[in-house]
């Protein structure tokens, strides 16, 4: 056996391919599933952002004693009393174009404001005369109920 030469260090062709092609799977599951928690993360921040823009305007329009009109564009929420507004990163429709608030804090009319397109569970804002809330929607009877 003098002459027999055996090497076995290092790695052939095809385990370093099989490992990158191992690699790039998981890496593709990985970025799909990123993409899919940063979409409800964007989701999840445009309602808290909305809930709190309302709330807010409930709370000035009963210390003010002002009524305040709440208007719903596709990614803003305006108001009629100041310059605040809220912008959205995604598309939102409202059961009414306006809100009102009247000089006690309640709501004039319910309704909701939800997720044009959605895609999370909690896509949708229920509003009630006193309450602004989170919470689902409802496609058998178009309507956000809240959590």
């Amino acid at each position: 056996m003098a002459g027999k030469i055996t090497n076995t260090k290092g790695f052939t062709l095809v385990e370093i391919v099989v490992t990158l092609a191992i690699g790039a799977i998981l890496m593709g599951a990985a970025m799909v599933a990123y993409k899919q928690i940063s979409t409800v993360h964007v989701i999840q921040t445009d309602l808290d952002k909305m809930i709190t823009f309302l709330q807010d305007k409930r709370l000035k329009a009963f210390t003010q004693k002002t009524p305040i009109i709440i208007t719903v564009a596709t990614n803003q929420l305006t108001n009629d009393l100041d310059t605040d507004l809220v912008d959205m990163n995604n598309d939102f429709t409202g059961s009414a174009g306006t809100f009102t608030i009247n000089s006690r804090g309640l709501f004039n009319v319910g309704g909701f404001i939800r997720l044009t397109t959605p895609i999370t569970e909690y896509s949708c804002i229920n509003i009630a005369n006193s309450s602004v809330r989170e919470g689902k929607w409802n496609v058998a009877t178009s309507s956000c109920d809240a959590k």
